[in-house]
């Protein structure tokens, strides 16, 4: 479709860009907003718990054609009223961009309480790489300014363009903050037969549309007003999804078919696998003949010997280098790591595909409003001949061939190598996949000191976990790390000796064994000893959700097995006069089950907790909290003994 500028379009731009150039000189003199006035602004009393108030977040997208020559240009408009020291975060402005487009009139000021005007000097707005640490890997830079003479009480106020060298709609535009907005509009102006796909979350709010003539522009205008502050709560849901916002499908881009045919021009030249990567897979799969071991050393490869950097870079952070220079650099992102397994199992004669995903980190999607944004990683699918898939992450570290990291698992994903779209649901874990399990045993000596050892063990997306954070630990420290861990259930513990095992091992559990003492004597009180089972076995879980009401679903990380043991061993002489306890709930979402048995001077206790369902809705949390506050007693019931007097 063409827009081309008449000569009556080319005078009304000419007007504006005039205009802009007056209010320019006004910027540090006058105050005209056409939403309130100065002395309408709300101060602190208005807004008690709040660090701001946000009082325009305004946007205005309009798209522009000049002969051959398509752009986009966004005007941004932000007025923050900064109330007390947390609300100072505003006065740092970024203004992320990539190559393609262009930030120009900035403008910037201050407004004291007393009504002075403080206007930011262009020399302090500065223009650097958005992530310094890769700066020779990224190409997405930052306009970078923090604003002037900034206090309690006063406004800050900002704007600037955007303009993108081709048609789009900019995916996403947040209506509520972490501040209450008084005020968030978003303004598009396009030709008047385009139609728009568009979609709300969190908010039901329809455009205001202008007239449509012919061959004319039409505005629509997404208006919202008075939205109170987003406050957090445990385990909400990562990613947009109950946040208000509106999402756009991109210009062109109507059918996930067209999101596959576009990834294939943007990147199906660089998935080709040229003469180095054939020779070098040729070497690398030599004495091989099944495909699926094929395709493991492929992979393993890849995770093991290409350097994971975390940046989006490219036509909007989708485009891949070509596989030969990931492959020479030894260095890629998702797409990059991606991209070259598949271009090494073409070499092979293997079919592996890419796919796009939204990880747990980025938050469910909706499948029904075709866009990019709904991903924010990509991964690779192998399709056998029994219709059976393997995944590979290969930026995954700890993740084995044909497993998926926990983040990428029960997830929508798109594959979009192929002449038609395909969305495929990822594997699910299960509790019984994921296992945390502590086994203790604790020998009591008669005058009331005691040893014992703890065996700590993890399984599946746990041990994963595990790894991550150890990789991170110098070799002389990972002891230390459980160590801890340890002193803060036991303080009085004395450590003998720790045995860790299993951390390089990604076939097998991750394993720690902490032998302990303590000289300190478990206190009595008139000739009784109360041993606390909590101390060893509460996971502590139930103080996370005490609110009541909750606004937001439960978001947990994974199913998840909890097991846990303690065999005690006690004097004869002690006599255990507190009855044994059992204890089970069974809910859907989950349920724990308690036993405690024991002959003569022993007691075994054992508890397990399981919960099935990673994602808890709000209409369930009453039952979540029950769960959580039921095994949390069960796990606070102590064992009392009676100690006769000694006498040495």
């Amino acid at each position: 479709m063409q827009m081309k500028f008449t000569l009556l379009s080319f005078i009304f731009l000419i007007t504006a860009l005039i205009l802009l150039s007056c209010a320019g000189s006004r910027w540090s003199s006058r105050i005209a907003w056409k939403d309130f006035t100065l002395e309408s602004v709300p101060d602190r009393n208005d807004f008690p718990d709040a660090g701001a108030v946000i009082l325009l977040n305004d946007a205005h997208l309009e798209m522009f054609q000049v002969e051959d020559h398509a752009f986009s240009e966004m005007r941004h408009h932000t007025i923050v009223k900064i109330l007390n020291e947390r609300g100072m975060k505003y006065a740092n402005v970024l203004i992320p961009y990539s190559p393609g487009t262009e930030v120009s009139n900035i403008q910037a000021r201050t407004i004291q309480p007393d009504g002075r005007i403080v206007p930011l000097k262009k020399s302090l707005i500065f223009d650097t790489n958005l992530y310094p640490d890769y700066i020779f890997y990224s190409d997405i830079r930052t306009k970078r300014f923090t604003m002037p003479a900034v206090e309690e009480g006063c406004i800050v106020e900002y704007s600037y363009h955007t303009t993108v060298k081709h048609f789009t709609f900019w995916p996403r535009w947040r209506f509520q903050k972490e501040d209450p907005v008084l005020i968030s509009r978003y303004k598009l102006r396009c030709p008047g037969d385009w139609d728009i796909a568009w979609k709300t979350y969190g908010i039901d709010v329809s455009p205001k549309t202008g007239q449509a003539y012919k061959g004319m522009k039409v505005s629509h205008t997404w208006e919202v007003r008075d939205i109170p502050a987003l406050i957090p709560e445990p385990a909400m849901p990562n990613g947009m999804q109950y946040i208000p916002h509106i999402m756009f499908s991109p210009v062109g881009i109507r059918t996930w078919n067209d999101v596959s045919a576009w990834y294939r021009q943007a990147a199906g030249d660089r998935m080709k696998p040229g003469g180095s990567i054939r020779h070098f897979t040729e070497n690398l799969l030599a004495g091989l003949s099944d495909p699926d071991e094929k395709l493991q050393r492929i992979y393993e490869f890849v995770r093991d010997h290409i350097r994971y950097v975390a940046i989006e870079i490219g036509i909007g952070g989708y485009q891949p280098h070509f596989a030969g220079d990931v492959l020479e650099n030894r260095y890629g992102d998702c797409k990059d790591m991606t991209t070259l397994i598949v271009a090494m199992a073409k070499a092979a004669d293997l079919k592996v595909r890419p796919v796009l995903i939204s990880t747990w980190y980025h938050g469910g999607i909706d499948t029904g409003l075709v866009s990019l944004a709904h991903f924010d990683h990509m991964i690779a699918v192998a399709e056998k001949s029994d219709g059976t898939r393997i995944w590979m992450d290969a930026t995954e570290k700890f993740s084995r061939f044909g497993e998926l990291p926990w983040y990428d698992c029960d997830r929508s994903g798109l594959v979009v190598d192929g002449e038609q779209a395909v969305i495929y649901r990822t594997p699910v874990l299960t509790a019984q996949e994921n296992v945390i399990s502590r086994v203790w045993h604790v020998d009591i000596h008669k005058h009331r000191t005691w040893e014992g050892r703890m065996k700590f063990f993890v399984h599946g997306a746990p041990a994963m976990e595990l790894r991550h954070r150890l990789s991170r630990v110098h070799v002389s420290g990972i002891q230390d790390f459980f160590v801890r861990d340890l002193l803060n259930t036991i303080p009085s513990a004395n450590v003998n000796k720790v045995e860790v095992s299993g951390t390089d091992n990604l076939a097998g559990p991750c394993v720690a064994v902490i032998y302990f003492s303590s000289q300190d004597t478990i206190p009595e009180i008139d000739h009784q000893i109360v041993f606390p089972l909590s101390n060893f076995c509460d996971p502590g879980l139930h103080r996370l959700y005490q609110s009541k009401p909750r606004k937001f679903p439960i978001s947990l990380k994974y199913p998840v097995q909890t097991l846990d043991s303690l065999m005690l061993t006690f004097p004869d002489i002690w006599n255990r006069i507190s009855p044994l306890h059992q204890d089970s709930v069974v809910l859907d979402l989950g349920g724990f089950h308690l036993s405690m048995n024991g002959e003569e001077n022993k007691l075994n206790w054992s508890s397990r907790y399981e919960l099935y369902q990673s994602s808890i809705q709000s209409g369930r949390y009453e039952d979540f909290q029950y769960l959580m506050r039921r095994l949390s007693l069960a796990d606070q019931v102590p064992v009392v003994f009676s100690v006769p007097l000694i006498r040495e």
